[in-house]
């Protein structure tokens, strides 16, 4: 919300999983009015995703190819989720300045569609300004490598990563990435969305 304060803009959230939903039920009075939130999750294409918590979590729900430990027995949901692009053409924007993806585990697909489309034509890719990823390799077997395509696949779209955070909460790390590119910031849109 500090951001919607700081910088005047709209802030629009996308999360479906009990945990939050819950969390927003009992928040939803003290939540600022230019946060929209969106009974929906972001994945790779409009789909329903199953989903669940793994071992050891209490709130964040993975999708199933996650969670190389197993997950919480009873924990089990399916989910609607839409694609960027779709969610774009709904909320009627052509661009987005910052996206905040902690999509535990599903920045790895979303991306490499992100890659798909700007590789068969880039007039129809997102435009997209920064983008701040919270990793969860340790989540799959292959993590490391999953994490070191996704850098690659952000080098194809043109980002390049400008800040890194470690902390006790994900030793995975918090990525910042962003175009390097004036054009982007000469027209601010003052459209945010977060993941």
């Amino acid at each position: 919300m500090e951001m919607i304060t700081k910088h005047k803009c709209d802030v629009h959230g996308f999360d479906n999983t009990p945990a939050h939903m819950a969390w927003y039920k009992q928040s939803k009075k003290g939540v600022h009015k230019k946060f929209v939130h969106i009974e929906y999750l972001i994945s790779a294409s409009d789909e329903e995703v199953p989903m669940a918590l793994p071992k050891g979590h209490v709130t964040s729900y993975s999708n199933l190819e996650a969670a190389s430990s197993g997950f919480n027995s009873n924990s089990y949901v399916t989910l609607p989720a839409r694609s960027l692009q779709s969610i774009m053409a709904e909320l009627r924007h052509n661009r987005v300045d910052l996206i905040k993806m902690d999509v535990e585990g599903a920045e790895y697909r979303i991306i490499s569609q992100w890659v798909s489309i700007f590789e068969a034509n880039k007039e129809k890719a997102p435009i997209i300004c920064q983008v701040l990823v919270e990793f969860h390799d340790r989540l799959f077997k292959d993590g490391r490598k999953r994490k070191w395509q996704f850098f690659a696949d952000m080098k194809t779209l043109g980002f390049q990563v400008f800040d890194v955070h470690f902390d006790g909460s994900n030793p995975d790390g918090t990525y910042t990435l962003k175009v390097p590119s004036k054009r982007f910031w000469k027209y601010p849109s003052n459209k945010y969305i977060a993941l």
